[in-house]
């Protein structure tokens, strides 16, 4: 069908001649031609003649043309309505599933993300009783800072370092109270924050013992642990104190920690974990249980009989060898030690020297199968840096520097191991016979 129509005058529908032509009102200027190129079809003229074709003209007769000159704007607005309510219920639906599964595994795992479930084992602590638990992978931190805020007494002796120390109990400190403050994954940032907790509690112990780890001035892009974060607070409250820089605040989001509290991975391997315990976590009179760990009121931890029976000379020895494989794909010009972090520990201990605090530096052997490849490549050459640092803080400040990265310094075997870097208790007082310690609180 051939059209021809007026545009430019107001949306009165077209009308058909007798000629078969579309027309519009005489007074109507400008004309809407059969080619769309048509000079005289400018922009401006555009959205009417396209409203005056598409209402005088069926579908199937509609140029391609006019259809594509259709705007957004002529569209029903039930459509855009309805895309847009569409739309709402689609981020609805998806912020109501990611909190389903946030409050998931907030419920199936109150030991990281629960601070009253956290009180309440501090407070049995705190109270001479010990707690079972499923695993040891509970968020240390948030304990540690709930025990040490509510203590009524202060330890003579106090431990802050990593997993290393886990099994190191009272009875390696001699009639003196003990306190084991143990974290996983330990950063110089953690000796930082523990002391920060203990000065602002008023329960500073006369001997404060702090471990040295193999990656404690590890740069942080460089670190894949990041459960230290957890005392960013305290750390950047004692970097005031000391008036050092802290790190930037955008590199302490804990962004791995939402991204678990909202994995489906996460709640699956919970849930599943929930439906084979046999017991239950809890408060216990028991220092040792069947399928439960236990942390003891001293703060260190107790292995159940089932992971006992677990740690076999075998098992550390291919652990062992597992770690070892990894080790070759470090970067021997990688660096692992951040100068800035060493500066800043260096004004932290100035800081307890003038404390009166007798301070005790120490380091966690590894396992003899590990160390003796393990020191020979590019790894070993941050275990000797380290190691140096400690030991020239030690010559500065005049305290004690304990332990050592080579087991054989210390005198532990590849039996007092349960994989590369844990030791057992017997090798862990083989380090504590060299600390000398100082006298007790009088309260």
């Amino acid at each position: 069908m051939q059209y021809r129509g007026y545009v430019g005058c107001r949306d009165n529908p077209p009308t058909v001649g007798v000629d078969g032509y579309h027309r519009r009102d005489e007074g109507c200027a400008g004309l809407c031609a059969e080619d769309p190129d048509i000079a005289s079809f400018t922009s401006q003229y555009r959205t009417h003649c396209t409203r005056s074709l598409l209402a005088g003209l069926d579908q199937p007769h509609i140029p391609k043309w006019v259809l594509f000159l259709q705007t957004a704007s002529d569209r029903p607005i039930q459509q855009v309505v309805s895309n847009k309510l569409l739309l709402l219920i689609f981020v609805a639906v998806a912020l109501l599933a990611l909190l389903a599964v946030a409050g998931t595994n907030y419920l199936l795992n109150p030991m990281i993300y629960s601070s009253s479930h956290l009180r309440t084992i501090a407070s049995r602590l705190n109270a001479g009783g010990n707690y079972a638990i499923y695993d040891p992978n509970i968020n240390w931190r948030a304990l540690r800072r709930e025990h040490i805020r509510i203590m009524t007494t202060t330890p003579d002796v106090l431990l802050g370092g990593g997993s290393d120390w886990q099994e190191a109990s009272a009875d390696l400190v001699q009639g003196k109270s003990f306190y084991n403050a143990h974290v996983h994954a330990d950063f110089v940032e953690d000796i930082f924050a523990l002391t920060y907790l203990l000065e602002d509690s008023g329960r500073m112990p006369d001997t404060l013992i702090l471990s040295i780890g193999h990656l404690a001035f590890q740069p942080l892009d460089r670190r894949k642990f990041t459960e230290w974060l957890e005392w960013a607070p305290e750390y950047r409250a004692m970097a005031d104190k000391l008036q050092i820089e802290p790190h930037f605040w955008f590199e302490m989001l804990r962004t791995k920690d939402w991204q678990a509290l909202i994995s489906l991975r996460e709640l699956k391997r919970e849930f599943v974990l929930h439906l084979r315990r046999a017991e239950m976590a809890g408060p216990t009179d028991l220092n040792e249980t069947e399928s439960l760990d236990v942390i003891v009121a001293d703060g260190s931890l107790v292995w159940s009989k089932a992971s006992q029976a677990r740690f076999t000379p075998t098992n550390a020895h291919e652990a062992s060898l597992e770690q070892l494989s990894q080790l070759p794909q470090i970067d021997e010009n990688e660096p692992q030690v951040d100068p800035a972090l060493v500066e800043a520990t260096d004004k932290f201990i100035a800081h307890l020297k003038t404390s009166g605090v007798n301070v005790v530096l120490v380091l966690a052997p590894f396992n003899p199968e590990y160390y003796d490849v393990a020191h020979q490549l590019p790894f070993g050459k941050t275990l000797h840096e380290v190691d140096s640092i400690a030991k020239r803080f030690g010559e500065k400040y005049g305290i004690a520097v304990v332990g050592s990265f080579d087991p054989h310094e210390v005198g532990c075997t590849a039996e007092q191991f349960h994989d590369s870097h844990h030791p057992t208790h017997a090798c862990l007082k083989q380090v504590f016979k060299q600390i000398s310690l100082a006298g007790s609180h009088a309260d």
